[in-house]
């Protein structure tokens, strides 16, 4: 029998594709449709300090039915059901974390990088406790903000250089002859830490050389 009418429709528009086929006179239809992928919007990099507490939600539009993580440190646990990472870090360092979503469209990965600081911030402002207990004698004083300082450095910046803020760091770097900053981007003024080490002294102006 003769084909009277073909007709062959193609929409695309990614990421939604849509296909029909519509034969006559038989009117029969073939369609196959593929919606939008489960796109994750969380942040991709997160950050923690050891021994505090860290939790992590993975957020996705388009519905996601599914989650998954590879790469996780030992430390850190993930709840399939609800896409969150949670725990409390006993290492420290760089670690970048696999995480996916899937629904009815297909699957979408994505990579997290944490990055947590080898010293301990219960109070959660980006500045080691030590450092605050001995200039301050509280974990109240200092936030990430604050400059409780003759020289007007933030309190965050001088704690990660081990500074003392009761001196002028940026007219007497007499005071603080030198800082050890190893090749994992950590400074370390107290206990060793991995990674090959360089010795920088601050000029006249402050800076590291």
């Amino acid at each position: 029998m003769p084909l009277k009418r073909l007709l062959f429709i193609l929409s695309l528009s990614l990421p939604l594709v849509a296909v029909a086929l519509v034969i006559a006179p038989s009117q029969a239809v073939v369609s196959f449709a593929v919606g939008d992928l489960p796109v994750i919007i969380s942040p991709s990099a997160a950050g923690g300090t050891l021994g505090t507490g860290f939790n992590y939600q993975i957020t996705a539009i388009n519905s996601p039915t599914g989650y998954s993580a590879s790469g996780l440190p030992a430390w850190l646990n993930f709840n399939a059901t609800t896409g969150r990472l949670s725990g409390t870090p006993t290492s420290f360092g760089v670690f970048n974390v696999n995480l996916t979503t899937t629904n009815t469209a297909g699957t979408y990965s994505a990579t997290l990088t944490l990055n947590i600081a080898n010293y301990v911030d219960a109070n959660g402002n980006g500045v080691n406790d030590a450092w605050e207990m001995t200039y301050f004698g509280n974990l109240t004083t200092v936030t990430a903000t604050s400059v409780n300082n003759v020289d007007g450095l933030l309190d965050r910046d001088e704690a990660a250089l081990g500074l003392d803020p009761t001196q002028n760091n940026l007219t007497a770097p007499a005071n603080n002859t030198s800082y050890t900053y190893n090749l994992r981007n950590e400074l370390t003024n107290c206990t060793p830490a991995a990674g090959a080490a360089l010795t920088f002294s601050p000029d006249s102006e402050g800076n590291l050389n």
